[in-house]
């Protein structure tokens, strides 16, 4: 796939300025990007990530990741997913050695419901009690904010992203169909 934002994996991040406390609660958030297949550039804890933000004690994380070795998520293989809300909720993780290109919409619809969905399909889901505390500070892309700093870089090549509110699996079918209809027409869907 070409267009888009490629980051390099080391320094690149885009600081959105949004706030989790702006936009996100104990049972209702979600974040997406739209990009091609990339690979973790790292295996420390908490890994790469595409897009998101930790709180400055690490209590709070709302980001969407990967990680070159995954026995949070009972395995040894890269993995890819993501946490929305406090740390004790767990992630929601998808095993796999590269993350795959196409539509990744993480998103909380209560506050013991997180999905994964890929597309059209979900491919993850966890249902850990999830608590929420507002942190200031505001989500990266490319990235995730820490301590007022950037960290988790990511080498994804990214054609779009989203926060907000979460979403059912209805709602996430039908972000998909209009974000794939969109890249289409601007020739660079994956």
């Amino acid at each position: 796939a070409s267009g888009g934002r490629l980051g390099n994996g080391s320094t690149k991040a885009l600081n959105t300025g949004l706030l989790p406390s702006d936009v996100f609660s104990a049972s209702s958030a979600h974040l997406s990007y739209y990009g091609a297949q990339w690979t973790p550039t790292t295996t420390l804890n908490p890994g790469s990530g595409p897009i998101g933000a930790w709180s400055a004690d690490a209590t709070q994380r709302f980001f969407v990741y990967g990680r070159g070795n995954a026995p949070a998520c009972g395995g040894s293989a890269a993995f890819w997913g993501s946490q929305l809300g406090s740390a004790s909720s767990g992630s929601t993780c998808q095993l796999g050695n590269v993350i795959p290109a196409g539509h990744h919409i993480n998103s909380r619809t209560s506050s013991t419901s997180a999905v994964v969905y890929r597309n059209t399909s979900q491919v993850a889901a966890g249902t850990a009690a999830n608590s929420f505390a507002a942190f200031s500070e505001p989500v990266r892309v490319f990235a995730y904010g820490f301590g007022g700093s950037n960290a988790g870089f990511s080498a994804v090549r990214m054609m779009s992203y989203s926060a907000g509110v979460g979403m059912s699996a209805t709602q996430a079918d039908a972000f998909y169909t209009a974000m794939q209809a969109f890249q289409a027409a601007l020739g660079r869907q994956v």
